[in-house]
């Protein structure tokens, strides 16, 4: 497997950022700052009053980088907006979030604009590993590496194109010699955390509309919450109602089958 992801952790000119924080010694994390990089391209002016362009300015040199890391809280959030809307036809690097304290609404908000994946404040570097590893659009990040004789990363950008992907599950990131059944696992597992946490995002942590939206029964779409550990309640924006309570309970033996639908 690859051993170290490079990622660029963007600052933002008179914003607060999330400061130092470990990357566990396989993501090697570089302080990206766009003022600073908007000045050395001679596009300074106006920088001052409207730093919403910074992000689409640096897309092109963004590319260098397997992953792009943006702290978003509150108080950042319409100038994220923004930024994003305007970055989203240029960036072509993978824009991961670091959020504390967004709602699910606002969150499902930035997924539409072209935020690939977030994970929560404080950083888990083995949680932040995993979704860089899983990232949808992130062609330049290949498995296996040069340890298993596939090509480097610089040559791989100009390979062949790969499968697609489905909900940020790249079905061909697997070891040579890693047996099907576990290869088959893995990437299934990957494909349903990943499809589960969208559809509550999208639905701001309802579980009985994320599971109709997705077709499923209810109770499969809470076997396979609990079987990846994904709580609700991370993805609403407010305290559900008593209806909204019982309707999203875990089913229990002891329920009437009547009122399961």
């Amino acid at each position: 497997m690859r051993e170290m992801f490079e990622c660029a952790v963007l600052q933002v000119p008179d914003q607060v950022g999330i400061g130092p924080f470990d990357g566990g010694g396989r993501i090697k994390l570089h302080v990206y700052d766009l003022g600073q990089a908007a000045a050395a391209a001679g596009t300074e002016n106006g920088i001052a009053s409207d730093t919403t362009g910074l992000i689409a300015l640096s897309a092109l040199a963004l590319q260098r980088y397997d992953a792009c890391l943006l702290y978003i809280e509150p108080a950042n959030l319409p100038w994220v907006r923004i930024a994003l809307s305007r970055a989203r036809s240029v960036l072509r690097t993978p824009l991961l979030a670091l959020v504390r304290e967004v709602r699910a609404a606002a969150m499902a908000d930035l997924l539409a604009l072209g935020v690939k994946d977030f994970v929560r404040v404080p950083v888990c570097s083995e949680e932040l590993r995993a979704r860089l590893l899983h990232l949808p659009g992130r062609a330049q990040l290949q498995e296996p590496t040069s340890a298993y004789g596939a090509t480097p990363l610089s040559a791989s950008r100009t390979s062949s194109p790969r499968p697609q992907r489905s909900c940020g599950i790249d079905i061909a990131s697997y070891e040579p010699d890693e047996p099907f059944r576990q290869a088959k696992a893995r990437i299934v597992s990957g494909f349903e955390r990943a499809y589960l946490r969208q559809a509550l995002a999208r639905h701001d942590g309802n579980v009985a509309r994320a599971a109709r939206a997705a077709n499923k029964h209810r109770r499969a779409f809470w076997a396979l919450m609990h079987k990846h550990a994904i709580d609700a309640k991370a993805y609403r924006g407010a305290a559900p109602s008593e209806h909204e309570a019982d309707h999203d309970a875990l089913p229990t033996a002891g329920r009437s089958r009547h009122r399961v639908g």
